[in-house]
């Protein structure tokens, strides 16, 4: 993305993503109802939690990305503790609001992660292949 803007904005959807999956997995596996209302309170609680996890990810990415290639293990250890800490966060998370066992608070985050990574690949996919029309 040619534009700093456009680069936020995409970064934003995102990593918006996480928090709206995690939210989600909770409420159903709390049998509520998803709707704004009831996806307000836990999908706030979760923003917190993603914004480090975001800041740190983009961290390892632009690592990964930077021409100079002694820096590609440095990047891939940073996105690894990025994604240990939130795993640790979420589980965590899932344990207390549920009062689930450690496994089942393991396969909630397992679950909604990989859907979340596979949704925000396929939005990062979109935004490659049309950005050049939105380049401001």
């Amino acid at each position: 993305m040619s534009s700093g803007t456009n680069l936020l904005i995409a970064r934003g959807v995102v990593y918006g993503i996480y928090p709206l999956s995690i939210a989600v997995m909770l409420l159903r596996m709390k049998s509520a109802k998803i709707s704004r209302n009831t996806l307000r309170p836990p999908f706030y609680s979760q923003c917190y939690v993603a914004a480090p996890f975001a800041f740190v990810m983009g961290l390892g990415f632009d690592f990964l990305l930077m021409p100079n290639q002694r820096v590609d293990s440095t990047g891939l250890i940073i996105i690894a503790v990025a994604i240990l800490w939130y795993g640790v966060v979420q589980v965590r998370w899932f344990k207390q609001d549920l009062s689930v066992s450690g496994a089942k608070a393991i396969a909630a985050f397992a679950m909604s992660f990989i859907v979340a990574t596979v949704a925000a690949g396929a939005v990062t996919l979109v935004i490659g292949l049309e950005g050049k029309s939105w380049d401001v």
